[in-house]
């Protein structure tokens, strides 16, 4: 279903920065994700703030830098990724996010402690959240989770 459903729910968008354009919350999160699945870097650089805040499980940055460095870890590990948007909801310049992450680890991957582990070949699929904050046509602030034991459990790095 493309555009806003009842409640601010976007299932899907094909919406893109216009300059001058003011865009929701909404619109401007979908399109992090389009970028993503695009694997246009720069388009989903463009859609966060210079001083913007980038928390996930595993690390808290702030800039251009953070959101680059988790780019190329996501990218490294898993080329064949792919992100599905399930929900996005606003509330002023709130936006929650639910959607999966699928991918097959052929590269080279980094657990929560910064050490390295081998591609696996195995393939993935996980739940994850996200809440961004969005102001003036970019996101300011994001926060992931993520379930680590169950993408773990999936590369066959837990025991038993």
């Amino acid at each position: 279903m493309d555009g806003v459903g009842h409640g601010g729910v976007v299932r899907a968008s094909s919406a893109r920065l216009t300059p001058g354009v003011a865009m929701t919350g909404t619109e401007i999160v979908q399109r992090s994700a389009d970028a993503w699945n695009n694997r246009d870097r720069d388009a989903y650089l463009a859609c966060y703030a210079e001083d913007c805040e980038f928390t996930t499980p595993h690390s808290t940055g702030k800039g251009p830098a953070a959101v680059i460095a988790f780019w190329e870890m996501q990218m490294t590990a898993f080329p064949d990724n792919r992100v599905r948007v399930a929900a996005l909801f606003d509330s002023g310049d709130l936006v929650a996010e639910e959607a999966s992450f699928e991918g097959t680890q052929t590269g080279p991957g980094v657990n929560p402690d910064g050490t390295g582990f081998p591609p696996s070949g195995r393939s993935v699929t996980t739940m994850f959240a996200a809440l961004h904050t969005v102001e003036g046509n970019v996101i300011t602030r994001t926060a992931f989770y993520w379930d680590d034991m169950t993408f773990a459990a999936q590369l066959g790095l837990l025991p038993g």
